[in-house]
Parts: C-alpha cells; sequence; structure tokens
C-alpha cells in the first residue's frame, strides 16, 4: 500500500534472490562506485555473449552481478569473483 501511494522502499541485501523477488527496480554498487541501475527486466535482458559480438542472452540477476562486479566463468559452471581476492 506504501508503494502503492507513491512511496519507495531501499531494500539492500547480498542475497539477490530475495531481492529478484521482491524488487522492481535495482542498483548494483561495488567498492563505491554505482555499476548499474535500472528495473529488473532490463538488467536481466541479458549480457554480450563472448564471441558474439552483440548477442545477448537472458540472464538471472546473480549471473549479471557477476558479471558486472567482474567475476570469469572458468571452467563448468563454476564463477571466480576477482573482487574478493
Amino acid at each position: 500500500r506504501f508503494i502503492e501511494r507513491g512511496g519507495t522502499v531501499f531494500l539492500t541485501s547480498h542475497v539477490l534472490e530475495i531481492v529478484e523477488r521482491l524488487c522492481s527496480d535495482i542498483a548494483i554498487i561495488s567498492q563505491g562506485k554505482l555499476l548499474a541501475a535500472g528495473s529488473l527486466d532490463e538488467l536481466k535482458k541479458g549480457i554480450p555473449v563472448e564471441g558474439d559480438g552483440d548477442v545477448r542472452r537472458p540472464v538471472s540477476l546473480e549471473e549479471y552481478f557477476i558479471h558486472i562486479v567482474g567475476g570469469t566463468r572458468i571452467s563448468g559452471e563454476e564463477e571466480v569473483l576477482q573482487w574478493l581476492g
């Protein structure tokens, strides 16, 4: 009801599954810098697939987050987050 009356709720979380379920607009901040902002649908449209130029594929918010903060895919489904090291 608060949102329907024009209010805004700010939620900060590292649990992206909760963010994906509850939020309509997302901002990704890393090391104090705003890296991405937009609606959940805009962010989930995809990221460029390596070697395919502008070809994009749908991604989860988690995949988008890992991509935007500096994650790299190594073997299989394993992800490495460079910013953690």
